[in-house]
């Protein structure tokens, strides 16, 4: 019966034995697929990092490209005003000789007119 009893109990620490090299062996598997995964999101986090780098410094050249043409044009923006002043200014000018001009040949022509016809009067 002792014979019994160690060979099962052997036949016990065998099969126990067997399921802990086994669980080690599962947890091994396990283990090995969570570091893959890990290494996998390491990687992409990394190639997301590198991504946003390059659109922020993408967005820095436009934010620059932005402000110079920003000045650009609102230095041609004030030199189309002083233009624009100058126009006005002109074109007021111009106004006031025309109706000089309309005014002096109105008058030119009636006196011109008058002249003409003085003589006429005077013979009557």
């Amino acid at each position: 019966m002792d014979i019994l009893i160690k060979k099962l109990k052997h036949k016990g620490q065998a099969q126990y034995e067997k399921q802990v090299e086994q669980l080690n062996k599962d947890n091994m598997t396990s283990l090995n697929k969570k570091e893959l995964t890990f290494k996998d999101a390491e990687c992409k986090f990394s190639e997301m990092k590198t991504a946003y780098e390059e659109v922020a410094t993408e967005l820095g050249e436009y934010k620059e490209a932005f402000a110079v043409a920003l000045k650009a044009n609102n230095s041609m923006s004030k030199k189309l005003m002083k233009s624009n002043k100058k126009i006005a200014m002109i074109n007021t000018k111009l106004l006031m000789e025309n109706e000089q001009v309309k005014y002096f040949l109105s008058t030119s022509y009636k006196l011109l007119l008058c002249w003409t016809l003085a003589p006429v009067y005077f013979l009557l």
